[in-house]
């Protein structure tokens, strides 16, 4: 299962839980639909951000009940990063524990290590690529990040993104289709050349 933390979920895969129906702003509807392009047998839960602009202990709460039902192989993925928040990251640490935690870097053009949850310690966190392979201006950047393309990316509503919420979308789905660390250098291989073809 992927549980996909953002705006909510309003789109027609009917496969996809959600306790909600609304996505006021769009972004989270456009990740389950960016992890479905890439893989349309992934098993997704949509979970709506209390708010648009969620407290710490708000933040906490969440992720401390996700801590409780998460099983070992599903993945929690955060889509969005605040400034750097020692307590939100001490809860997301234990998640990590649980099952594989992906989050998007950050667009901000910043280390990562201004940033939660992004900055945790077994967290996979995901930079975003422009089509040419290389990082992104926009993009978050640290050690140990994992690239992905995020500039430009359409998806099959003709949605168009860019950002690292993109590239973590994108990372997940690959991720939940084939686990194997060959299988991901193919998939990544055969991106890069989708992508540079649509430059030419």
């Amino acid at each position: 299962m992927i549980y996909v933390i953002d705006t909510g979920y309003a789109g027609t895969h009917i496969d996809v839980v959600t306790s909600t129906s609304s996505d006021d702003i769009g972004h989270g509807t456009a990740m389950v639909e960016y992890i479905k392009d890439y893989n349309k047998n992934a098993n997704i839960t949509s979970i709506q951000l209390p708010t648009l602009t969620p407290s710490s202990c708000e933040l906490i709460q969440l992720v401390e009940s996700l801590i409780e039902k998460v099983a070992a192989d599903d993945i929690v993925l955060f889509t969005w990063v605040i400034k750097r928040d020692s307590c939100f990251d001490l809860v997301v640490s234990r998640l990590a524990l649980c099952c594989v935690v992906v989050c998007a870097a950050g667009n901000y053009s910043s280390s990562i290590s201004e940033y939660s949850p992004c900055s945790v310690i077994g967290v996979r966190t995901i930079t975003a690529l422009n089509k040419s392979g290389t990082l992104a201006q926009f993009s978050n950047y640290g050690q140990g990040t994992i690239p992905m393309f995020g500039t430009n990316v359409t998806s099959s509503s003709e949605q168009q993104y860019t950002g690292t919420s993109v590239a973590a979308a994108i990372y997940t789905a690959l991720i939940t289709r084939n686990s194997s660390p060959r299988f991901f250098r193919r998939a990544f291989k055969l991106l890069s050349r989708k992508f540079a073809n649509e430059l030419l």
